[in-house]
């Protein structure tokens, strides 16, 4: 692997673990009576919120990616 593929690959998972620590710390903030039902929803929405981040990177460039991170 080129040095360049390498740093892509952390830079996706310093966006991985960044995303990960700002859902989890959200929700920590977050009133919720946390049932089973709720933690299945909150960890399915986090999976698909991390894969469309994905889909994201590898389409776009990681430049733009930064650019949309507001969004």
């Amino acid at each position: 692997m080129s040095e360049l593929l390498w740093a892509d690959v952390i830079s996706m998972l310093n966006g991985t673990a960044v995303g990960v620590f700002g859902m989890l710390l959200t929700a920590a903030f977050c009133e919720i009576v946390w049932t089973k039902q709720r933690k299945y929803t909150f960890a399915f929405y986090m999976v698909l919120l991390l894969v469309f981040q994905g889909v994201v990177y590898i389409c776009l460039k990681p430049v733009m990616v930064e650019l949309l991170y507001p969004l």
